[in-house]
């Protein structure tokens, strides 16, 4: 048992140096695309199952970073909704 002991402690020592260094964070001028999409079950009182709806998509977003202060950043988007219409602004 020591010996196991001593085999993951030396495995976990090491991870802490094979992390990835990464990037947080936003810039002006980068997009991000997104599918929202709804779905939903019903459940009674006991748990069972009664009612269950398949992922429907509702639309589909692009954002796009406008402006950056600090902790504060806006971006437009514009939503393509998947009845033909479109809807933007800025958030």
């Amino acid at each position: 048992m020591p010996l196991f002991f001593m085999l993951v402690v030396t495995l976990f020592s090491g991870v802490e140096f094979a992390s990835a260094e990464g990037n947080v964070g936003v810039s002006v001028g980068q997009t991000a695309e997104y599918t929202y999409a709804i779905s939903g079950t019903v459940r009674d009182s006991n748990g069972s199952l009664t009612t269950s709806v398949p992922f429907n998509a509702g639309y589909l977003e692009t954002i796009t970073i406008q402006e950056i202060s600090g902790t504060n950043v806006t971006f437009q988007f514009e939503r393509d909704l998947l009845n033909g219409t479109e809807e933007t602004g800025t958030s």
